[in-house]
C-alpha cells in the first residue's frame, strides 16, 4: 500500500488491495483449472479439437471453457467440473454407434459436479443423447443444447437434450430447442420420443429458468406426429420420498407434454407455455410413478401461477395408427392442487382428472386424480372431470363446457364462489353445460346462461345454495329448454336461489322452462326476476319420474301435470292456478278471499 493520509490515499489502496485479491483468485483458478488450449485446441469453431477436448475432459481435473470447440465425435468426461464463459460445443459430423445400434451422446460425464456456461450445437446431426450425466449430485447451469435430428427408424432409441441420472439434481438455466426424433410407430412413453431433458432416479430436484422450443417427434418425411414428446421428462417410480420442484418455466411448440411428471411428489410453478402444433396432448401431464395403474401409486402435484395459450385449431392430437387423443392443458392421474394458473384455449380441455380403471375383473382401482382448482381463469373449453374428487374455488369460467364428468358416477364435485360467463351475446355456441355425476355442492356462485342450449344437468345428489342463474338469449332466439335439468334418479336441494330473466325474450311454446325435473327435487326459496310469467320456474318432466318439493316460492310458476308435487306451507295466490298443471292434495290461500283451497278430484275446493 500507498504510504500517506487523505480520502485521495485510501481509495488508492482500496483499489490496489482489490485487484491483489482478484489476482490471487486468477492466479488460483490458472492453478486449479485446465483449458483445452493446454493440449493444442484452438476453440475457433472450425479447427476439429475433439482430441484436445477428449484429452482435458479425461484428465479428471476441473475444465474450463473459453471458445467454440468443432467436434466429430463422442466426448467422455471424468471432469469434476466443467465451466465455460459463453463456451459452444459445435457437432461437425454424426456420431458413431454403441453395441445396441444406437447412437453415442455428445458429451457423456460421469461424476460431474457441476456444469455450467456451455452451448451445444449439434447441427441436425443423428444424436441420441446430447450431455449425458450420471454418477453424481450434478449442478447445471445456464447450459443451451439446439438442433438434434435423429433421422434414425430401426432403432427406437429416442433423443435426449439432455440426460441426468443422481441423486440431488439443481438445474438453474437450461435451454432446448429443435429436437426432434423420427418415428418408427414404435414409439412408448419415453422410449424412441423427442425430450428436451430428463431426469431419472433422483432423490431432490430442483429445476428453474427453463425453455423448451419446437420439441417433436416427425416421421420419415419430416412431418411433425403425434408421438410421446416433452420438454422436460421427470422419471422417478422407486423413491417415495423424492421431491422435484420446477419453477420459471417457458415453451413453445414442445411436442405432446411441456411438463411430463411421473413421480410422487411434484410442485409446479410460473409456467408460461404456448402451443399452435396439433401434436401437443397437454402442456402438464401428471402420471403415476413408474406407471402404475394398479391403484398402488400415486402423484401428489402442486401447479401455480401458470398461463396456458392453446391456438392450435384441432380438437384432438391423432397419433400414427390415427387414433383421436382429446388435448387438454393439464392432464391429472395423479393428485394435484392448482392456484392462480389462466387458460386461454380454442379447442382444448382446460384440466382433465383421468378415469379410475379396473383390474380386468369389474374391481375399481383408484388411480383416478383428486384435484383443487383456486383462483383459476378457465377458456372455452374447462374441466373433463372423470377421476375421483374435485374442488373448484373462486375462479371463472368462459366455456363452451364448464365442467363436464361423464364417467365417474362416484366422484364428488365442490364449486364455491364460481362465476360461469356462456359468452352470451358474443359466441353462440350451440352447446354450453355442465354435466355433473355423482354428488355436486354448489355455493356462492353465478351461472350465466346465454345460449341456445346452455345447461346444467344433474345427476347424482346436489346441493345449491346463494346461486344466482342469468338468463338471457341470443340472436332472437329462445334460451334453452331448459337451463338446469334434475335427471332421473337425481336428489337435488336447491336453497336461496335467484334466478334474473330479464333479458330473455318470451319462449315460444307453453312447456318453456328454467328447470326441468325428472328426479327428486326440494325447490326452497327460490326468487326470480324477469317480464315474462308464462315461463315455467319449474316443470315436472313428462316421464312422470318428478318428485317435486316447493317451499316459498311462487306456486304459479310451477307445473306438476306429471309427477308428483308437495307444498308443505299452502302459499298465497293472486288467482287459483290452473287446474291441470297441480295433482290432487295441493293447497293455496287465495288473497282475495283468505280463504284454503284445495285440489281435489281435478277441481279447486275451499276448505275454509
Amino acid at each position: 500500500p500507498i504510504v500517506g493520509e487523505g480520502a485521495f490515499i485510501d481509495e488508492v489502496n482500496r483499489v490496489i488491495e482489490e485487484t491483489e485479491d482478484a489476482l490471487v483468485k486468477v492466479q488460483q483458478t490458472v492453478k486449479d483449472y485446465i483449458t483445452p488450449e493446454m493440449f493444442g485446441a484452438v476453440g475457433d469453431g472450425v479447427t476439429d479439437d475433439t482430441d484436445a477436448l477428449s484429452v482435458a475432459l479425461k484428465s479428471g481435473k476441473k475444465v474450463l471453457l473459453q471458445g467454440t470447440y468443432a467436434i466429430r465425435d463422442s466426448l467422455e468426461s471424468t471432469a469434476s467440473h466443467i465451466i465455460g464463459e459463453s463456451a459452444k460445443l459445435v457437432l461437425l459430423e454424426d456420431l458413431p454407434e454403441d453395441s445396441k445400434g444406437r447412437v453415442f451422446p455428445v458429451l457423456d460425464c460421469k461424476g460431474l459436479v457441476e456444469l455450467s456456461g456451455v452451448e451445444l450445437e449439434c447441427n441436425e446431426k443423428t444424436v441420441f443423447v446430447g450431455i449425458k450425466i450420471t454418477e453424481s449430485n450434478p449442478t447445471i447451469k445456464n447450459v443451451c443444447v439446439h438442433h438434434i435430428k435423429n433421422v434414425r427408424t430401426d432403432v427406437p432409441s429416442g433423443v435426449f437434450g439432455t440426460y441426468i441420472s443422481g441423486g440431488k439434481i439443481v438445474i438453474d438455466g437450461y435451454t432446448a430447442s429443435h429436437i426432434y426424433a423420427t418415428s418408427n410407430n414404435k414409439i412408448a412413453d419415453g422410449v424412441g420420443a423427442a425430450n428436451g431433458i430428463c431426469v431419472s432416479g433422483y432423490d431432490d430436484l430442483s429445476a428453474s429458468n427453463l425453455t423448451f422450443e419446437e420439441i417433436h417427434t416427425i416421421d420419415a418425411d419430416g412431418k411433425i406426429v403425434f408421438e410421446d414428446a416433452a420438454g422436460i421428462y421427470i422419471a422417478n417410480g422407486s423413491n417415495e420420498s423424492a421431491n422435484a420442484v420446477i419453477s420459471c418455466v417457458k415453451g413453445k411448440n414442445f411436442g405432446k407434454r411441456l411438463i411430463k411428471a411421473q413421480s410422487y411428489h411434484v410442485s409446479i410453478d410460473n409456467v408460461f407455455a404456448t402451443n399452435e402444433m396439433g401434436d401437443v396432448l397437454s402442456f402438464i401431464g401428471i402420471l403415476p410413478p413408474g406407471g402404475s395403474t394398479d391403484g398402488t401409486k400415486r402423484a401428489y402435484a402442486t401447479i401455480s401461477n401458470c398461463t396456458f395459450i392453446d391456438t392450435c385449431a384441432d380438437e384432438y392430437a391423432v397419433d400414427s395408427e390415427g387414433n383421436k387423443n382429446l388435448r387438454r392443458c393439464i392432464a391429472l392421474t395423479g393428485d394435484a392442487k392448482v392456484n392462480n394458473c389462466r387458460f386461454v384455449t380454442t379447442n382444448c380441455f382446460c384440466a382433465t382428472l383421468e378415469p379410475r380403471v379396473t383390474d380386468g375383473n369389474g374391481v375399481v382401482l383408484d388411480v383416478g386424480a383428486n384435484a383443487s382448482f383456486s383462483n383459476c381463469e378457465f377458456g372455452i373449453y374447462g374441466i373433463l372431470h372423470q377421476g375421483n374428487d374435485l374442488d373448484v374455488l373462486d375462479c371463472t369460467f368462459k366455456s363452451k363446457i364448464g365442467i363436464h364428468n361423464n364417467l365417474t358416477p362416484t366422484g364428488k364435485t365442490t364449486l364455491k364462489n364460481i362465476k360461469m360467463n356462456w359468452l352470451s351475446g358474443k359466441n353462440p355456441f350451440t352447446y354450453q353445460y355442465n354435466t355433473l355425476k355423482g354428488s355436486c355442492f354448489i355455493e356462492n356462485s353465478i351461472i350465466e346462461a346465454g345460449t341456445n342450449v346452455s345447461k346444467t344437468i344433474l345427476y347424482g345428489a346436489a346441493r345449491l345454495s346463494n346461486v344466482v342463474f342469468t338468463v338471457e338469449n341470443v340472436d332472437g332466439r329462445p334460451n334453452a329448454d331448459s337451463f338446469l335439468t334434475v335427471e332421473a334418479g337425481a336428489d337435488v336441494v336447491m336453497n336461496k336461489v335467484y334466478i334474473d330473466a330479464v333479458k330473455a325474450s318470451e319462449a315460444s311454446g307453453a312447456t318453456y322452462k328454467y328447470i326441468l325435473n325428472k328426479g327428486k327435487l326440494l325447490v326452497d326459496d327460490v326468487e326470480t326476476k324477469d317480464d315474462n310469467n308464462s315461463i315455467y320456474i319449474v316443470y315436472n318432466d313428462s316421464i312422470g319420474t318428478g318428485n317435486l318439493t316447493v317451499k316459498n316460492m311462487p306456486i304459479n310458476r310451477i307445473n306438476s301435470t306429471y309427477g308428483s308435487l308437495s307444498v308443505p306451507q299452502p302459499p298465497y295466490v293472486d288467482a287459483l292456478p290452473g287446474k291441470s298443471r297441480y295433482p290432487d292434495g295441493v293447497s293455496v290461500v287465495l288473497k282475495t278471499d283468505g280463504k284454503l283451497y284445495t285440489k281435489t278430484n281435478g277441481e279447486w275446493v275451499s276448505v275454509g
